[in-house]
């Protein structure tokens, strides 16, 4: 799959080097100069929007198999804290 992203990365990075002005700039300039975003922050970005989406019952997937929410009330804060579940190694 990194692979595919590098392939993504790629695209992005040459067509930004097409416009004229950014044709001599390093790949972080020209992507603040054209106002994108790298493929890895768009990914995460998506990926914040889902959690967000399913802490407020937005999407009719289950968040109940995906997403544990902290009920510790000890300290002051949101009822949104998730979770981070723990891993064990069943051998």
């Amino acid at each position: 799959m990194n692979k595919d992203i590098d392939k993504i990365e790629r695209v992005q990075r040459r067509a930004t080097k097409m416009i004229y002005e950014c044709r001599n700039l390093s790949y972080k300039d020209r992507l603040e100069h054209t106002g994108l975003t790298t493929l890895e922050e768009r990914r995460d970005r998506g990926d914040m929007i889902e959690v967000f989406k399913l802490a407020k019952d937005i999407t009719k997937i289950d968040k109940d198999k995906l997403l544990s929410f902290d009920m510790n009330t000890r300290t002051r804060g949101h009822p949104f804290k998730l979770k981070k579940a723990r891993s064990r190694l069943e051998v």
